[in-house]
């Protein structure tokens, strides 16, 4: 290897370890730092007389997408946006008229997510043709392949002397600030760790099995198999654990394959001395990887063992986001909304965006239609698809191909329920694994324009390096952190968010909320502008609530917090400005959702603010819509009867006996009508007692009322009768003898008193008939 190349290796390794180890590349600083030393790697390749032998379908694929990307910055006018994207270009032309602001017009519908993604792709085709250019040599695929796994092991190090050491930020200076990850690492993000560390195992698995390299090496790779596998599994991450296992059965599949020579026309005459001397290595790899398994597979085994179908119909699981996705897809069909513009535009049509924010749709495939549009996505596809056919080619070529074929397996696997490859951290490494696949080698020329084609890539490099520190590649979170933090914005300020991000509600809704408290009409303006952007947004229902009330419309507002109900996981503090703004508790019942997702958060915090009224009233209206279960109707009963309330009682009773003509429901209907002494009416209903079928518990429950009404009817002799009966039938329960005998009892004596009172009254009658002594 020559110098220069030596010099662009040591250059790329930097380039791998600062998009791996600092913070995983997630930030733009990050990237511009990677977009430098990529560029500064291939300047040392600038004068160099070797080019690339023909075009790598992996720079064809980045070219598309670099191509697709800049087309969507392309200002275009209203007419043809229209056409486009008539939704999209309404919403932020709409946002631009009234905050008097002048966003980018053009088919992205997020310019600066756009610009982002622009050097983001810009950043990886550097990546790319760096890579394909060292390896071009059997050497150089190995030196790539284990600067990979080295860095991805470096990366499990860290991971676990943060975890030893109960580390709370990384590297003692930066701390998660949106969650807390199981296991703190240098990807916060605990799939994308995953995804990582799969990469890294696998490749592990396949350099075990390489030849051509000292044999204490070997245990270097053994060890780094382990644990990046024991780091994989403790992130918890269901994908990356399936994608682990893929990818190394891939790579032992092939290695063994290769060493069998299946497929071969010579394979009679291949040795098979190699695969002999490999068999101890297996046992050692599969042994380590069984003991990484067991200390550190059981919670994700038990999330394993969890997963179902059920959860594609989940409105919080990402499957239901691929499927709102589509109305994306629906409105901007041929040009897409723009790469990298899914957040602030998906909120829109995911009514689950009220609970959780999709930055990402969690699969690449799926996102390159929606960002890309049809055809574009289908480009983009289609040339992966060249990249898999030309490297499945290359399955025979030894433990280098199978390791790197195992590893851009799994990643690709982990990318369809996951967006890893959105991240330096874990694209970077995929796409040099994929670089040993699919380089085409390179030759001696003269030609200038391979020099002049490099020439400009390095300035390319230069441009995103540039868009990484430029405040025009703020993205939608780093907005979002500053509009939170800074609740003394001026509109000003706001107004600038609102040109870069036009379809971030967030602006909107600060904009409006300032505008309330300076007493401008405007306000109500901006935030149904805001609510266009964010229908399920509980924060800016609840602002549309208090601004209805405040202007006398009670009944409006009332219908805005049961909005904001709809999309608020913890509503007592909610429901407590409710109870306190709405004292009518009528209105304040129809205040809450009558499809709320957490009817037991809203029924415990009504009852520990003393409002059980108001509690009667929303599962009232609850009963009476279409979407509504049995435990709604018996939370209605049970509260009802605990307050004596017997009309609401038994309208719930009545409505549980039309939807669920069951002996639960008219048993409960006559503990209502025993209430309500309707005596007669309960041994109607309660004849056949002694023929039900089904639960024994409820059967006694219904034979005591039909004794218990007797009694209360003075009926003794029915009563004794009832009493006897169920004491000698075989449903009564030996636990519950006891509730008979205490009825016999009062009975007994009630029957005693009855007939000492009436032979008193006998007596006094007789005494009172005789005639008076003179």
């Amino acid at each position: 290897m020559r110098a220069r190349d030596r010099l662009s290796l040591a250059i790329g390794g930097a380039a791998l370890l600062v998009s791996v180890l600092v913070i995983g590349g997630a930030l733009r600083w990050t990237q511009g730092i990677v977009a430098i030393l990529v560029a500064l790697a291939l300047v040392m390749q600038v004068g160099s007389r070797r080019r690339l032998v023909g075009t790598s379908p992996m720079v064809v694929m980045f070219l598309i997408a670099i191509g697709l990307t800049a087309a969507q910055l392309i200002p275009l006018p209203d007419g043809v946006l229209d056409a486009l994207n008539a939704r999209g270009n309404e919403l932020r032309s709409d946002g631009a008229a009234l905050a008097g602001t002048a966003p980018w017009h053009a088919i992205t519908l997020d310019s600066a997510g756009t610009l982002h993604a622009l050097g983001y792709l810009v950043t990886l085709l550097g990546v790319a043709v760096l890579g394909l250019r060292l390896a071009s040599s059997e050497r150089g695929r190995y030196y790539v392949l284990a600067g990979v796994a080295l860095a991805c092991g470096l990366a499990a190090a860290v991971t676990g002397l943060h975890t030893l050491l109960n580390l709370d930020s990384l590297y003692g200076v930066y701390a998660p600030l949106h969650a807390t990850p199981p296991i703190l690492g240098p990807l916060l993000n605990p799939n994308h760790l995953g995804g990582l560390m799969a990469i890294g195992a696998v490749l592990a698995v396949g350099l075990v099995f390489y030849q051509r390299q000292a044999p204490q090496l070997r245990v270097l790779w053994i060890v780094l198999a382990i644990g990046c596998s024991a780091t994989a599994m403790a992130s918890l991450s269901r994908g990356a654990t399936l994608a682990l296992g893929l990818g190394v059965a891939t790579t032992i599949a092939l290695l063994f394959a290769s060493r069998l020579g299946v497929g071969d026309d010579d394979a009679g005459s291949r040795p098979r001395r190699a695969l002999m001397n490999d068999i101890p290595i297996a046992i050692v790899i599969a042994f380590g990887l069984a003991v990484a398994v067991y200390t550190s597979a059981g919670k994700v085994a038990d999330q394993l063992d969890n997963t179902s179908l059920a959860e594609l119909h989940q409105p919080l699981s990402k499957y239901q986001a691929w499927s709102s996705s589509f109305q994306l897809v629906e409105e901007a069909p041929w040009v897409g909304i723009g790469r990298g513009a899914l957040e602030p535009v998906f909120t829109r049509v995911h009514d689950a965006s009220a609970y959780i924010t999709f930055s990402h749709l969690e699969n690449e495939y799926v996102q390159a239609i929606v960002e890309w549009g049809v055809p574009g996505g289908i480009a983009i596809l289609l040339a992966l698809a060249w990249c898999i056919a030309i490297a499945a080619k290359r399955w025979r070529d030894g433990p280098l191909a199978a390791a790197a074929i195992g590893a851009c397996a799994a990643i690709m696997f982990q990318n369809s329920v996951d967006f890893s490859v959105e991240l330096l951290g874990v694209a970077v490494p995929a796409l040099l694994a994929g670089t040993t696949l699919l380089t085409p080698g390179v030759r001696e020329t003269r030609s200038v324009a391979a020099r002049g084609a490099r020439a400009a890539l390095v300035l390319g490099l230069a441009g995103a390096a540039a868009l990484g520190f430029l405040p025009v590649t703020r993205s939608i979170q780093e907005d979002h952190d500053w509009l939170t933090d800074n609740d003394d914005a001026t509109l000003d300020q706001l107004r600038e968010v609102m040109a870069r991000h036009p379809l971030d509600y967030l602006a909107y809704g600060k904009a409006a909320a300032l505008l309330l408290r300076n007493g401008d009409p405007q306000a109500g303006k901006f935030l149904n502008h805001a609510l266009a952007l964010h229908p399920t947004h509980p924060g800016l229902h609840r602002l549309a609530a208090r601004t209805l009330i405040a202007a006398g419309l009670r009944s409006q507002g009332a219908v805005e917090y049961a909005l904001a109900l709809h999309g608020t996981l913890a509503p007592k503090t909610m429901i407590t400005e409710i109870v306190t703004l709405l004292p009518d508790v009528e209105l304040a019942g129809s205040a809450l959702p009558v499809d709320a997702a957490n009817p037991e958060q809203i029924l415990r915090s009504l009852h520990e603010l003393d409002h059980d009224d108001i509690a009667e009233r929303w599962l009232l209206h609850v009963i009476m819509s279409p979407q509504h279960d049995l435990t709604a109707i018996d939370e209605l009963y049970q509260l009802a009867m605990a307050h004596h309330d017997l009309a609401i009682a038994e309208q719930a009773a009545r409505r549980r006996m039309a939807e669920s003509h069951t002996h639960t429901s008219r048993l409960l209907l006559a503990r209502v009508m025993f209430r309500r002494e309707e005596f007669d009416q309960v041994l109607s209903d309660l004849a056949d007692v002694m023929s039900w079928t089904g639960r024994i518990d409820e059967q006694t429950d219904a034979w005591l009322l039909v004794c218990d009404t007797q009694i209360e009817k003075r009926a003794w002799d029915p009563a004794l009768e009832c009493l006897h009966k169920l004491d000698g039938s075989a449903v009564l329960a030996p636990t519950r003898r006891y509730e008979v005998t205490q009825r016999l009892s009062i009975v007994t004596e009630q029957r005693t008193a009855e007939a000492k009172q009436k032979a008193i009254e006998e007596l006094e009658r007789a005494l009172g008939s005789r005639p008076k002594s003179p």
